[in-house]
């Protein structure tokens, strides 16, 4: 692990307590959540910038996934306090912390941490470093067919579901995209196929997905960092039927 990733884990472990405390107030009135989620997150970047500093005062730290690394020289730090805010304010399980480290606009080292599972993950692009987490290395699994295989799915519309539940795939909604990734990433999920993904979570994704062995691309099969959003990543196998099945699906 490289001492940069130690830092992030150590930052991102030091909100666990202030996102429990939050998650017992979460207001019952639809109208004050979205007032609530705002504080929350800024609440939380605000702790984690403050510790990013005291390491590394000359990196700039951004929030929210919707921004992209525009400083040159030295590192950014893209942090999503919460993915899956909807989750959160629902009490359901399925959320994370992610960051992003880029330098020269290019993401360098990104860390997923699942809070409630207590499973950490991370990455670094430098040769020689697998995608690891808290429970060993991560490597996607070898499934071959999309016949009983699990798909996490994000803002995918009924036609392309219809599709892979044709082939009997098994359809997951988590509501948390890069526990999706984390998931394929330690072989516990066989695709992932997602669309209006940001730049910086493409980006995140894609170095996981590369870094335990799957695949991944757009829904054509190029293998980009970002197109329009969409990203499909999975088992090498699974990962080139689903391009064959949605290719054909747009020559009809």
């Amino acid at each position: 692990m490289k001492p940069i990733v130690r830092i992030a884990l150590d930052v991102v472990h030091g909100i666990a307590h202030t996102l429990e405390i939050h998650a017992s107030r979460i207001p019952r009135q639809k109208s004050s959540k979205h007032r609530f989620i705002t504080d929350v997150n800024r609440l939380l970047f605000r702790k984690i910038e403050q510790k990013v500093h005291r390491s590394f005062p000359e990196h700039t730290v951004s929030f929210g996934s919707s921004n992209s690394p525009k400083h040159a020289g030295e590192a950014t730090w893209i942090v999503e306090p919460i993915c899956g805010a909807e989750n959160y304010l629902r009490n359901i399980n399925q959320y994370c912390t992610s960051i992003g480290i880029f330098e020269e606009s290019i993401l360098q080292h990104a860390i997923i941490i699942d809070h409630v599972h207590d499973d950490d993950y991370w990455v670094s692009r430098e040769s020689g470093y697998d995608a690891e987490s808290n429970r060993g290395r991560l490597r996607a699994n070898e499934a071959i067919s999309l016949e009983d295989a699990t798909v996490g799915v994000t803002d995918i519309a009924a036609p392309t579901l219809s599709l892979l539940e044709n082939r009997k795939a098994l359809i997951r909604r988590s509501g948390c995209f890069l526990l999706d990734v984390a998931n394929l990433a330690r072989g516990s999920f066989d695709l992932v196929i997602a669309n209006r993904i940001s730049t910086v979570n493409h980006a995140i994704a894609s170095l996981f997905v590369s870094k335990s062995a799957g695949l991944v691309g757009d829904w054509n099969g190029h293998e980009t960092q970002y197109t329009n959003g969409e990203f499909l990543a999975g088992s090498p196998g699974i990962f080139r039927e689903t391009v064959l099945t949605l290719q054909a699906r747009n020559a009809h």
